[in-house]
């Protein structure tokens, strides 16, 4: 019988050493969290920011909500819009010079 498979290799470290590894993993957790949190706010755009960044005023931007200019996402009274779809929109209408 092979019973070198079956071993298992034990490595002492030091209480500091622990430590350290558990300070890494609370910091990668905390860069993973803050990263997610990111990627959210990178793709969606709440509603009420939204005339700001087309520079609009909020009745245009209801009126488009209204006539589904723009696709969005409600949850309760929560509205978010994609940054995509805003790009979309904006590159749809785009009027090249003739130069």
């Amino acid at each position: 019988m092979n019973t070198t498979a079956n071993q298992v290799s034990l490595k002492v470290i030091s209480d500091n050493e622990l430590q350290e590894i558990r300070n890494s993993i609370a910091e990668l957790k905390d860069m993973v969290r803050a990263k997610n949190e990111e990627s959210l706010t990178e793709c969606y755009i709440e509603s009420r920011n939204v005339p700001k960044l087309l520079r609009i005023s909020n009745k245009t931007w209801q009126t488009y909500r209204d006539r589904r200019k723009f696709p969005f996402i409600q949850i309760g009274s929560k509205i978010w819009v994609k940054r995509t779809d805003i790009d979309a929109m904006m590159n749809k209408h785009y009027i090249k010079s003739k130069v």
